[in-house]
């Protein structure tokens, strides 16, 4: 796996649970065992870190359009696994 390979494929981990920390903030009681981790992943310094990350990303749009359905691919395969993943839960 290249490098732009391996930021692709981690892209949908980082937004999920980002997102995931922000929608769950609002609604954590002290006493919910998974307060840090709602609070370490709804952090603003954690929302820096993805936009960051996001930034990085958005400059491989310069590649080449083989180069691009190769990261679509890998894109796609690690948003299967993600669905995957959280869809065990349920």
């Amino acid at each position: 796996m290249s490098f732009n390979e391996g930021l692709i494929f981690l892209l949908p981990c980082t937004l999920i649970y980002q997102k995931i920390g922000e929608y769950l903030k609002p609604m954590c009681p002290d006493s919910n065992p998974y307060k840090n981790w709602i609070a370490q992943y709804s952090s603003s310094e954690r929302r820096n870190r993805t936009v960051k990350f996001i930034n990085i990303i958005d400059e491989l749009a310069n590649m080449s359009e083989n180069e691009k359905e190769s990261l679509k691919t890998v894109f796609l395969k690690s948003v299967q696994h993600e669905f995957d993943f959280w869809d065990a839960v349920y």
